[in-house]
């Protein structure tokens, strides 16, 4: 059943009881405007920050044009400032009043626009504002619908969390691992300004409220934090998304040098994101020196120099070998970045020169800082670093027993190793399609160890790799790690390629052997490529 507005159904009876003659009505009160109002937003939701733009939407639904000026108050919410409304609108004490000088005829529509921005202080909750319209020649019965409100719900969102040593150097909040106090965070906005600052709580916790829902932020660490003396010097920022779970992970990376988080994404209006966390450790390191003990008294004195160039390698708990170094000019050594844990150093005896002894360690007198540790094996002790450790003072002192062949008395220049490489390639001459074997032979020639050696091929076009005898392929080269290379030792790795159908022109390929302390070698090998063989009797035609 279709229902008739009250107000209409009115008009219909006065109407009809006038045209029955049961009702007088002067012909001039029955004609008159009749005025409705309609307030919509163009934000159902906001934040601070936000602009609102109300609309005023008014017809004269009556029998009569108005008459004068017709007048509209905008009672604005709290929380809001006014920017901007139409023409004939000034605003006063939180109120717009538009005068309305045109005459609106029957049927008319005016559309007014009031433009106000949310407040930085605006609690979350409704923002509802009002407006009326008033004509003067409008009976007040037919004035119900002269009133309009519209609504804005203020919300918020918030992230935030942790900011924490990760002493094990796993990417992961571990049970008992601290957090950092004091440090200043910044969140920035879309456009990388800087809109909000905290500072850590005595628990390395942070958080930002009051933000925009659904926006988009980063949310980076200041420099003043990582400076001497801040918080987080000497720390580094630990590795982003390790495991599965995001809340006990670091999500943090460096941006132009800053730890941040970006993006940082907030949830919906009332919502809190206790996700966005940075891990930092503090790296580990050990070493010290090898010097010439001239008066072999087991202790570092004053004018005793240090040796260059002697090897030094670093063991892991199992014996495993995590790094290698060489003394330098001074006979100083560091192995650094290191995770917290049990490690100990060897000094490559075949690295010392000749004529000379490790001295014996832990003499009379002698003290952690000023002694030799190394044994007879040229071995330390196992030594355990916690993290951010920092023990400098493994030391090896050596000692001469025989005159050397130049006959000085300080050693300048010690032994250095020294590799070769050859490659050969099987056969010489190969036919399009077919494969061709390369065998590689690094080879130590010198008197001792080389270290972290490996050996490139660089393929060259045409061929395709079949297979790497454990080499890995990458953009184009097969590489080998062979590791150390004792003295007069030697290592093959071989590689097999099969040449393209279309190939015809002689194949040229070089390989190269590095040496993290001995200069690299090279070798190249050539194969000449002839057509494929004849198939249905027609030369070239393979298929």
């Amino acid at each position: 059943m279709h229902m008739i507005p009250r107000r209409r159904m009115r008009r219909v009876l006065v109407l009809l009881l006038a045209m029955s003659g049961l009702l007088a009505v002067p012909a001039l009160a029955s004609a008159h405007p009749d005025l409705s109002l309609l307030k919509v937003v163009n934000h159902a939701q906001a934040s601070p920050g936000d602009q609102l733009t109300y609309t005023i939407h008014i017809v004269n639904h009556g029998t009569h044009a108005t008459e004068g000026t017709s007048v509209v108050t905008d009672a604005l919410p709290a929380h809001t400032t006014f920017v901007s409304a139409s023409a004939g609108c000034t605003a006063a004490a939180g109120v717009v009043t538009c005068q309305i000088t045109n005459l609106l005829a029957i049927g008319e529509t005016l559309d007014l626009t009031v433009t106000v921005t949310v407040d930085a202080d605006a609690p979350a909750g409704d923002l509802v504002n009002t407006a009326d319209v008033t004509t003067p020649n409008e009976p007040s019965i037919d004035t119900s619908d002269n009133h309009g409100t519209a609504t804005t719900s203020v919300g918020f969102a918030g992230l935030g969390d942790y900011v924490w040593w990760d002493q094990n150097h796993d990417g992961l909040q571990t049970p008992g691992e601290p957090g950092f106090a004091g440090v200043t965070v910044n969140l920035l906005d879309g456009s990388g300004m800087v809109v909000a600052t905290t500072t850590t709580d005595a628990t390395g916790l942070y958080r930002f409220d009051h933000l925009h829902p659904n926006a988009t932020y980063s949310v980076c660490i200041a420099a003043a934090s990582s400076a001497p003396g801040g918080p987080l010097a000497g720390f580094g920022l630990t590795g982003a998304n390790a495991g599965t779970d995001d809340a006990i992970d670091s999500d943090a990376a460096l941006v132009n040098g800053a730890p941040c988080i970006t993006p940082a994404p907030t949830g919906a209006a009332g919502s809190f994101i206790p996700t966005y966390d940075f891990g930092f450790w503090k790296p580990a390191a050990l070493g010290d020196r090898v010097w010439i003990d001239t008066d072999h008294n087991g202790i570092q004195d004053a004018g005793e120099v240090g040796v260059p160039g002697v090897g030094v390698t670093l063991h892991d708990a199992s014996g495993a070998t995590v790094g290698h170094t060489v003394t330098d000019a001074n006979g100083l050594y560091l192995f650094d970045g290191l995770n917290a844990g049990t490690y100990h150093v060897c000094f490559d005896l075949a690295t010392i020169p000749a004529g000379y002894e490790i001295t014996p360690r832990n003499s009379p007198g002698s003290t952690r800082a000023n002694g030799s540790d190394a044994g007879t094996d040229g071995c330390a002790d196992a030594t355990a670093l916690a993290p951010g450790q920092r023990d400098l003072d493994w030391d090896a002192g050596i000692w001469k027993t025989s005159t050397t062949p130049t006959g000085g008395s300080t050693p300048s220049s010690p032994p250095k190793p020294r590799i070769t490489l050859k490659k050969t390639s099987n056969p010489k001459s190969v036919r399009a399609g077919n494969a061709i074997h390369y065998t590689l032979r690094v080879t130590n020639v010198s008197k001792v160890a080389a270290h972290d050696v490996k050996v490139c091929d660089t393929l060259p076009d045409g061929v395709t790799v079949t297979g790497t005898g454990g080499g890995k392929l990458a953009d184009g080269v097969v590489c080998w790690m062979v590791g150390t290379l004792g003295k007069g030792s030697h290592k093959s790795v071989y590689l097999v390629v099969k040449v393209d159908l279309t190939q015809r022109d002689r194949i040229k390929n070089t390989a190269v052997a590095t040496s993290s302390d001995a200069p690299r070698a090279t070798a190249s090998s050539s194969t000449n490529v002839t057509a494929p063989r004849a198939r249905h009797g027609v030369a070239g035609v393979t298929g």
